[in-house]
């Protein structure tokens, strides 16, 4: 057996962990029983263990990712704090035992995977808002975006670095093993590495390689992992995504929602509807002198930031959805529209601007959606009461007249929270000063962060909140995770200079939206271009949603649809 998964950590957990290596090596054909303890009392060190080096190195490597180590302590300390108050020796199998036995006398800890449970390659990175993770002897959490897991194609495999899953667990069935430890700061690499050899020799078996971990970006595979329950049956899957002509896009929208619909559109068991919702945009105060060049500026922001039209469908929101809403209002009670929070929220916001289309808003968005009998719908939880409107319709009709419409879901693209320039809550179109645009230039970029607040810039701790969290985030967001430390330990220290903190951050947020600008400013210099683009999306979308059209109308005992 040549072929086994190896291991990725995504560049942005490398870069805030730049001492962590990962060590594995895969052992074939391993024959797992539960004899009697290969761990004995003699492979116990005696004297004052827990303040040897290597026990203090992972547990302050434990308390990076804040982990209570008085719960839960790194696993070597743990076996010998256990074994020191109960004299217990732990048996499981031979495979466990021999990683314990190795990890008691070498103070290096090591885990085990079942390779068998794997699906595809593992990739060490961050966990997406509501992600599963079925813990071992636990139950399924749903888990916060941001917490490092590895993780195969599929599923969380372990929440680094403490917790293991039920696909981890080596059983009497499991055959093939990988077999891994950890190389943090203040650990040799080539002990790590004769650790994780060691064991593999004890196992029997056929070796595989010893290698690393590699670094990988934030690659569009590992984005779309998000996707969960998509049937493997080989067919396409449908995607609907609605964009707001709200105005420009902004770094918040790039680093969020945009970055998850470029992951979407390589998957090839996805086709993907991206379209700028033009009837929605007008349910709360817009100015009509400026709209059309809203729609066209969202557009050339997603073009920008990377949408290509041979792997995805662009277009504005269609005529035919107007007619397919008003067909499911027939069937909709207007009292679960009242008492939408989104439909209350906005009466509140705009008490002057209370309209019928706000009330009609989310049954527009079922229309927007099952027009193309889309499946997954990539939005914010904010959003969910709206999905549920559209599930509810999709039931309702498929009741009554025939089974119809799927019932969508949805699902969180990952994406990273990005604050307001001014100095608290995230960045936002409609709070003018809080946002960087993706078309601003460097000295606009410039000005902007001159604007943003700041305080002395020293003191004896740094800030938990506030401006300068927010300011020393957007670093981190585009410098990396050292360089925010290095300005946490100035403000304790010699202080912080702002103008310089401010001026090199500028420069590095530019430079990253510079390949968006120039992509942007290819296709304003090519309008034939991008009617084309929209005319291709409008052709193939308009097909789709007159089927659909055609198909409800009959089965609502209507005549033909008319073109």
């Amino acid at each position: 057996m040549n072929e086994f998964p190896k291991l990725f950590i995504t560049r942005e957990v490398k870069e805030k962990y730049p001492e962590l290596e990962e060590v594995l090596m895969p052992v074939f054909g391993v024959s797992v029983h539960k004899d009697e303890s290969i761990l004995t009392e003699k492979d116990f060190r005696t004297g004052d263990v827990l303040n040897q080096p290597e026990i203090i190195a992972f547990r302050e490597f434990f308390q990076s990712f804040n982990v209570d180590i008085k719960k839960t302590p790194p696993s070597v300390e743990h076996l010998y704090q256990r074994f020191v108050k109960t004299g217990r020796i732990p048996h499981i199998n031979n495979v466990v035992d021999i990683c314990n036995k190795v990890a008691v006398e070498t103070l290096i800890p090591t885990g085990v995977f079942d390779l068998d449970k794997v699906k595809g390659d593992m990739v060490m990175r961050y966990s997406f808002e509501n992600e599963e993770f079925h813990e071992l002897g636990g139950d399924i959490e749903k888990l916060p975006a941001g917490l490092v897991v590895i993780a195969d194609e599929e599923k969380i495999l372990n929440l680094f670095p403490a917790r293991d899953s039920i696909y981890q667990n080596v059983t009497d069935q499991t055959k093939n093993v990988m077999i891994l430890a950890d190389k943090v700061a203040g650990i040799d690499l080539q002990k790590t590495r004769a650790v994780v050899v060691k064991i593999g020799e004890m196992l029997g078996g056929q070796k595989g390689d010893l290698f690393t971990a590699q670094i990988i970006d934030e690659s569009p595979k590992i984005y779309a992992q998000a996707v969960k329950d998509i049937p493997k049956d080989g067919k396409k899957h449908r995607v609907y995504a609605g964009m707001r002509p709200t105005g420009f896009l902004h770094v918040g929208n790039y680093l969020g929602a945009a970055k998850g619909f470029l992951a979407l559109q390589d998957r090839p068991d996805l086709e993907c509807f991206y379209q700028v919702v033009q009837y929605h945009g007008i349910t709360t105060p817009y100015d009509p002198e400026t709209y059309q060049q809203n729609i066209r500026g969202v557009f050339l922001d997603y073009l920008g930031a990377g949408l290509d039209p041979k792997k995805c469908h662009i277009s504005v929101q269609l005529d035919e959805h107007i007619q397919l809403a008003y067909l499911l209002s027939t069937i909709y009670q207007v009292s679960r529209l009242e008492d939408l929070p989104t439909y209350k929220e906005k009466k509140a916001q705009h008490p002057e601007y209370v309209n019928m289309g706000l009330l009609y808003y989310p049954v527009l968005m079922a229309a927007d959606i099952l027009c193309y009998k889309a499946e997954l719908v990539p939005v914010g939880i904010d959003q969910e009461p709206h999905i549920e409107v559209t599930r509810e319709v999709a039931r309702k009709f498929n009741t009554m007249f025939e089974d119809t419409f799927p019932e969508p879901k949805r699902f969180d693209t990952p994406g990273r929270y990005v604050p307001s320039l001014l100095g608290e809550g995230k960045m936002s179109k409609s709070v003018e000063g809080s946002y960087i645009t993706l078309t601003d230039d460097l000295v606009t970029i410039k000005a902007k962060l001159a604007k943003a607040p700041t305080d002395s810039g020293h003191g004896e701790k740094f800030p938990e909140s506030g401006p300068v969290v927010n300011l020393v985030t957007f670093v981190e967001l585009f410098e990396g995770h050292d360089r925010a430390q290095q300005y946490r330990s100035l403000y304790k220290e010699s202080g912080i200079k702002y103008q310089e903190l401010k001026n090199e951050l500028a420069e590095a947020i530019y430079k990253e939206l510079q390949p968006i600008q120039e992509r942007r400013k290819y296709y304003e210099a090519h309008p034939e271009l991008v009617e084309e683009i929209l005319a291709e999306g409008k052709d193939y979308a308009s097909k789709i949603a007159r089927e659909t059209l055609t198909e409800v109308r009959a089965k609502m005992g209507l005549s033909p649809f008319s073109n």
